[in-house]
Protein backbone atom coordinates (compact mmCIF):
# COMPACT_ATOMS: atom_id res chain seq x y z
CA UNK A 1 0.00 0.00 0.00
CA UNK A 2 2.81 2.38 0.93
CA UNK A 3 4.67 1.58 -2.31
CA UNK A 4 1.47 2.26 -4.31
CA UNK A 5 1.00 5.60 -2.57
CA UNK A 6 4.62 6.61 -3.25
CA UNK A 7 4.32 5.64 -6.93
CA UNK A 8 1.03 7.54 -7.24
CA UNK A 9 2.56 10.65 -5.67
CA UNK A 10 5.54 10.42 -8.02
CA UNK A 11 3.23 10.08 -11.01
CA UNK A 12 1.21 13.12 -9.94
CA UNK A 13 4.41 15.11 -9.43
CA UNK A 14 5.72 14.12 -12.85
CA UNK A 15 2.42 15.08 -14.48
CA UNK A 16 2.46 18.45 -12.75
CA UNK A 17 6.00 19.07 -13.98
CA UNK A 18 5.04 18.46 -17.60
CA UNK A 19 4.98 21.69 -19.64
CA UNK A 20 1.66 22.98 -20.89
CA UNK A 21 1.27 22.19 -24.58
CA UNK A 22 -1.17 22.95 -27.39
CA UNK A 23 -3.48 20.19 -28.56
CA UNK A 24 -2.67 21.09 -32.18
CA UNK A 25 -0.29 23.67 -33.66
CA UNK A 26 0.89 24.74 -37.10
CA UNK A 27 4.22 26.53 -37.59
CA UNK A 28 4.99 27.71 -41.13
CA UNK A 29 7.59 30.07 -42.63
CA UNK A 30 6.07 33.32 -43.92
CA UNK A 31 7.60 34.22 -47.30
CA UNK A 32 5.26 37.11 -48.22
CA UNK A 33 7.86 39.84 -47.60
CA UNK A 34 5.07 41.83 -45.96
CA UNK A 35 5.69 44.44 -43.29
CA UNK A 36 2.39 43.58 -41.60
CA UNK A 37 2.23 41.40 -38.50
CA UNK A 38 -0.59 40.59 -36.09
CA UNK A 39 -1.20 38.66 -32.87
CA UNK A 40 -4.54 37.34 -31.63
CA UNK A 41 -5.08 35.49 -28.36
CA UNK A 42 -8.26 33.78 -27.24
CA UNK A 43 -8.99 31.47 -24.25
CA UNK A 44 -8.46 28.43 -26.49
CA UNK A 45 -6.26 29.66 -29.35
CA UNK A 46 -3.22 31.65 -30.39
CA UNK A 47 -2.65 33.12 -33.86
CA UNK A 48 0.57 34.97 -34.70
CA UNK A 49 1.01 36.04 -38.33
CA UNK A 50 4.27 37.14 -39.97
CA UNK A 51 6.20 37.25 -36.69
CA UNK A 52 9.98 37.04 -36.57
CA UNK A 53 11.43 34.18 -34.57
CA UNK A 54 12.91 36.79 -32.22
CA UNK A 55 9.43 38.28 -31.82
CA UNK A 56 7.97 34.87 -30.99
CA UNK A 57 10.62 34.25 -28.34
CA UNK A 58 10.09 37.69 -26.83
CA UNK A 59 6.33 37.14 -26.67
CA UNK A 60 6.70 33.69 -25.14
CA UNK A 61 9.09 34.80 -22.39
CA UNK A 62 7.80 38.35 -21.86
CA UNK A 63 10.97 40.02 -23.16
CA UNK A 64 11.62 43.40 -24.75
CA UNK A 65 13.92 43.68 -27.83
CA UNK A 66 17.10 44.49 -25.87
CA UNK A 67 16.52 41.57 -23.49
CA UNK A 68 17.16 38.91 -26.15
CA UNK A 69 20.60 37.99 -27.50
CA UNK A 70 20.91 35.48 -30.32
CA UNK A 71 21.69 34.96 -34.01
CA UNK A 72 20.92 37.98 -36.20
CA UNK A 73 18.71 35.95 -38.56
CA UNK A 74 16.12 35.59 -35.78
CA UNK A 75 15.17 39.23 -36.50
CA UNK A 76 14.48 38.55 -40.19
CA UNK A 77 13.10 34.98 -40.50
CA UNK A 78 9.31 35.18 -40.19
CA UNK A 79 6.69 32.58 -39.31
CA UNK A 80 2.94 32.04 -38.98
CA UNK A 81 1.66 30.16 -35.94
CA UNK A 82 -1.89 28.86 -35.47
CA UNK A 83 -2.37 26.84 -32.30
CA UNK A 84 -5.29 25.53 -30.26
CA UNK A 85 -5.65 24.35 -26.68
CA UNK A 86 -7.95 21.49 -25.65
CA UNK A 87 -9.50 23.75 -22.99
CA UNK A 88 -9.69 27.40 -21.94
CA UNK A 89 -6.45 28.81 -20.53
CA UNK A 90 -5.13 32.16 -19.33
CA UNK A 91 -2.83 34.41 -21.38
CA UNK A 92 0.08 33.34 -19.15
CA UNK A 93 -0.69 29.69 -19.84
CA UNK A 94 -0.87 30.42 -23.59
CA UNK A 95 2.64 31.86 -23.39
CA UNK A 96 3.84 28.78 -21.51
CA UNK A 97 2.41 26.69 -24.34
CA UNK A 98 4.23 28.90 -26.87
CA UNK A 99 7.46 28.34 -24.93
CA UNK A 100 7.00 24.57 -25.19
CA UNK A 101 6.21 24.92 -28.91
CA UNK A 102 9.43 26.87 -29.57
CA UNK A 103 11.47 24.27 -27.71
CA UNK A 104 9.79 21.43 -29.59
CA UNK A 105 9.75 22.86 -33.13
CA UNK A 106 12.88 25.07 -33.13
CA UNK A 107 14.95 23.09 -30.59
CA UNK A 108 15.45 26.29 -28.60
CA UNK A 109 17.92 26.23 -25.70
CA UNK A 110 19.11 29.27 -23.72
CA UNK A 111 20.37 30.63 -20.42
CA UNK A 112 19.58 33.76 -18.36
CA UNK A 113 21.70 36.72 -17.22
CA UNK A 114 21.19 40.35 -16.08
CA UNK A 115 22.28 43.68 -17.53
CA UNK A 116 21.67 47.39 -16.82
CA UNK A 117 20.10 48.91 -19.92
CA UNK A 118 18.63 52.27 -21.02
CA UNK A 119 14.83 52.08 -21.04
CA UNK A 120 11.80 54.26 -21.62
CA UNK A 121 9.12 54.61 -18.96
CA UNK A 122 5.64 55.11 -20.43
CA UNK A 123 3.77 57.67 -18.29
CA UNK A 124 0.61 59.74 -18.59
CA UNK A 125 1.25 63.19 -20.08
CA UNK A 126 0.56 66.24 -17.90
CA UNK A 127 -2.45 67.10 -20.11
CA UNK A 128 -4.04 63.75 -19.27
CA UNK A 129 -4.94 60.53 -21.05
CA UNK A 130 -6.70 61.01 -24.41
CA UNK A 131 -8.14 57.49 -24.76
CA UNK A 132 -10.98 55.95 -22.76
CA UNK A 133 -11.19 52.40 -21.33
CA UNK A 134 -13.47 49.88 -23.03
CA UNK A 135 -15.11 46.61 -21.99
CA UNK A 136 -13.29 43.36 -22.73
CA UNK A 137 -9.71 42.13 -22.88
CA UNK A 138 -9.26 40.80 -26.40
CA UNK A 139 -5.55 41.69 -26.52
CA UNK A 140 -5.44 42.09 -30.30
CA UNK A 141 -2.80 44.19 -32.08
CA UNK A 142 -1.92 44.81 -35.70
CA UNK A 143 1.25 46.66 -36.67
CA UNK A 144 2.75 47.85 -39.91
CA UNK A 145 5.06 50.71 -40.88
CA UNK A 146 3.75 53.84 -39.15
CA UNK A 147 0.58 52.21 -37.80
CA UNK A 148 -0.46 50.35 -34.66
CA UNK A 149 -4.06 49.19 -34.32
CA UNK A 150 -4.99 47.95 -30.84
CA UNK A 151 -8.20 46.34 -29.67
CA UNK A 152 -8.92 45.90 -25.96
CA UNK A 153 -5.27 46.07 -24.86
CA UNK A 154 -3.90 47.21 -21.51
CA UNK A 155 -1.28 49.94 -21.36
CA UNK A 156 1.18 47.28 -20.18
CA UNK A 157 0.51 45.42 -23.43
CA UNK A 158 0.93 48.69 -25.36
CA UNK A 159 4.32 49.16 -23.69
CA UNK A 160 5.39 45.75 -25.02
CA UNK A 161 4.31 46.66 -28.56
CA UNK A 162 6.15 49.99 -28.34
CA UNK A 163 9.25 48.13 -27.14
CA UNK A 164 9.23 46.12 -30.36
CA UNK A 165 8.71 49.21 -32.52
CA UNK A 166 11.39 51.30 -30.80
CA UNK A 167 13.91 48.54 -30.21
CA UNK A 168 14.24 49.57 -26.57
CA UNK A 169 12.46 48.34 -23.46
CA UNK A 170 9.38 50.40 -22.61
CA UNK A 171 8.14 49.93 -19.04
CA UNK A 172 4.54 50.70 -18.16
CA UNK A 173 4.54 53.34 -15.41
CA UNK A 174 1.14 54.84 -16.28
CA UNK A 175 -0.50 53.44 -13.14
CA UNK A 176 -3.63 53.08 -15.27
CA UNK A 177 -5.90 50.03 -15.25
CA UNK A 178 -8.33 48.88 -17.95
CA UNK A 179 -8.27 47.97 -21.63
CA UNK A 180 -8.22 50.40 -24.55
CA UNK A 181 -9.05 50.34 -28.26
CA UNK A 182 -7.26 52.87 -30.46
CA UNK A 183 -5.24 53.51 -33.61
CA UNK A 184 -1.79 55.11 -33.43
CA UNK A 185 -0.28 56.68 -36.57
CA UNK A 186 3.20 58.17 -37.02
CA UNK A 187 5.93 58.75 -39.60
CA UNK A 188 8.64 56.06 -39.30
CA UNK A 189 12.24 57.22 -39.21
CA UNK A 190 13.53 54.41 -41.48
CA UNK A 191 11.69 55.41 -44.66
CA UNK A 192 13.11 54.85 -48.11
CA UNK A 193 13.89 57.88 -50.30
CA UNK A 194 10.68 57.32 -52.25
CA UNK A 195 8.64 57.02 -49.06
CA UNK A 196 10.25 60.14 -47.58
CA UNK A 197 9.30 62.13 -50.69
CA UNK A 198 5.69 60.95 -50.41
CA UNK A 199 5.62 61.62 -46.67
CA UNK A 200 6.70 65.26 -47.13
CA UNK A 201 3.17 66.05 -48.25
CA UNK A 202 1.55 64.63 -45.11
CA UNK A 203 4.41 65.42 -42.69
CA UNK A 204 3.11 63.10 -39.96
CA UNK A 205 4.42 63.17 -36.38
CA UNK A 206 7.25 61.07 -34.98
CA UNK A 207 6.19 58.13 -32.85
CA UNK A 208 7.17 60.11 -29.74
CA UNK A 209 4.91 63.02 -30.69
CA UNK A 210 2.14 60.68 -31.86
CA UNK A 211 2.05 58.86 -28.51
CA UNK A 212 1.66 62.19 -26.71
CA UNK A 213 -0.75 63.86 -29.14
CA UNK A 214 -2.99 60.87 -29.92
CA UNK A 215 -2.89 58.86 -26.68
CA UNK A 216 -1.99 61.38 -23.98
CA UNK A 217 1.12 59.42 -22.99
CA UNK A 218 4.83 60.22 -23.09
CA UNK A 219 8.25 58.56 -22.73
CA UNK A 220 10.76 59.23 -19.95
CA UNK A 221 14.38 58.05 -20.32
CA UNK A 222 15.60 55.88 -17.46
CA UNK A 223 17.99 53.01 -16.71
CA UNK A 224 16.99 49.65 -15.27
CA UNK A 225 18.64 46.33 -14.50
CA UNK A 226 16.86 43.83 -16.71
CA UNK A 227 16.99 40.06 -17.08
CA UNK A 228 18.28 38.98 -20.49
CA UNK A 229 17.86 35.70 -22.34
CA UNK A 230 20.85 34.42 -24.31
CA UNK A 231 20.09 31.86 -27.02
CA UNK A 232 22.52 28.93 -26.98
CA UNK A 233 20.95 27.03 -29.87
CA UNK A 234 17.96 27.40 -32.19
CA UNK A 235 17.09 25.77 -35.52
CA UNK A 236 16.41 28.01 -38.52
CA UNK A 237 13.86 25.58 -39.96
CA UNK A 238 11.13 24.28 -37.60
CA UNK A 239 10.27 20.60 -37.49
CA UNK A 240 7.22 19.51 -39.47
CA UNK A 241 3.70 20.08 -38.14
Amino acid sequence: MLRTAVLLAAAIGAAAAQPLTFEVASVKPNLTDSGHSSNHTRPTSLIMDNSTLAGLIRSAYGLRPDQLIGPGWMETERFDIAAKSSHEVTDDELMQMLQALLVERFKLTFHHDEKELPVYALVVDKKGLKIQPVEGNGDSTHTEKGLLQAKEVTLAQLAKSLSTILGRTVLDDTKTEGSFTFELKWTPEDLSAKEKKAEKESAGPSIYDAVREQLGLKFEERKAKLPILIVDHVERVPTEN
